[in-house]
């Protein structure tokens, strides 16, 4: 339960409306073409070592790695050497280039916590988690933006998805590729203890119609769900039995979409004896983006696999 605590709190660092509060926020942006069938790799194939992410890695914080469709920006979350977390962006010119120098997203940032950023595939949507108001607990946030060139909006708290319990804990989000369904984690009511996995999907005017979903919830810590662009693979962070040592990646695949996932196994080729906090995989199922303390300070990490 401490690891939950810790990874949340950020110590170790946190078409109509968007399923928030601001009537003029527009519809979550997808832009997720299809890769080439030639260059896709197996969603279970294993993983070249890791290795450090080029230009984003200072020896202070740097955390929970989540990338637009193309893999030219990534945003993550960083305490900066404090106590503050706050959420970061940096951009690259290709994906094998070295990305600039991160810088804060200043919209969002407040003197509470923000933390583990989701930014929908086409750049234009941010889902975050906040302990922005005091006496409340940890909530699910949006802003949106017309273009990648612009700034984000101010935030609003993501509506239909936190709990009604102004002291639970509703974080960790993740949208979608498609930016149909937005995955998070909850302590509500209902749950098994500590944090559960949640879904919620698109009505057309917000995310709604939250459901726990209970292959993938356990009474141990079940951290940042992420999702496959195709939505057959899924990854999360967990400490349950047969870890490593504190948070490890695990992974599930499922057979269509109308199917529930089999009991997830350990990525044992990217976990250690530290935390390892899962980012984001890419469309073709070649890159997996995630951070890790080994080193002593949380960094972030890509691990490759060939094309089948």
């Amino acid at each position: 339960m401490r690891t939950l605590v810790v990874m949340l709190a950020g110590a170790l660092a946190g078409c109509g409306n968007v399923g928030s509060k601001q009537s003029d926020a527009g519809a979550p942006g997808a832009d997720a073409t299809p890769p080439d069938a030639s260059t896709v790799c197996d969603p279970t194939g294993t993983f070249d070592p890791a290795v450090p992410v080029a230009g984003l890695n200072t020896g202070l914080t740097e955390r929970l790695p989540r990338l637009t469709a193309d893999e030219l920006e990534l945003y993550f979350d960083d305490n900066a050497g404090g106590t503050d977390v706050n959420i970061y962006r940096a951009q690259r010119s290709g994906i094998d280039q070295a990305f600039s120098a991160p810088s804060p997203v200043t919209v969002v940032n407040t003197t509470g916590f923000e933390a583990v950023p989701s930014v929908s595939s086409d750049g234009r949507t941010l889902f975050f988690h906040s302990s922005r108001v005091t006496g409340e607990g940890v909530h699910l946030y949006v802003t949106t933006r017309t273009s990648r060139i612009g700034e984000f909006n101010a935030p609003s708290e993501a509506i239909n998805v936190n709990s009604s319990t102004v002291t639970d804990t509703d974080g960790q989000p993740f949208l979608t590729a498609d930016s149909q369904e937005l995955w998070f984690t909850s302590t509500r009511t209902g749950g098994l203890g500590g944090l559960d996995v949640y879904r919620a999907t698109w009505n057309g005017s917000s995310f709604a119609n939250v459901l726990r979903v209970p292959e993938l919830s356990t009474t141990a810590g079940d951290n940042f769900p992420t999702l496959s662009a195709d939505k057959l693979t899924v990854y999360l962070s967990s400490d349950r039995p047969t870890s490593k040592g504190g948070l490890d990646i695990w992974t599930a695949h499922r057979s269509t979409v109308h199917d529930g996932f089999p009991m997830p196994t350990p990525v044992a080729e990217l976990n250690t004896t530290g935390n390892e906090a899962i980012g984001w995989i890419s469309a073709d199922n070649c890159r997996i983006y995630f951070s890790s303390d080994i080193a002593g300070t949380n960094d972030i990490y890509v691990a490759s696999r060939h094309p089948m």
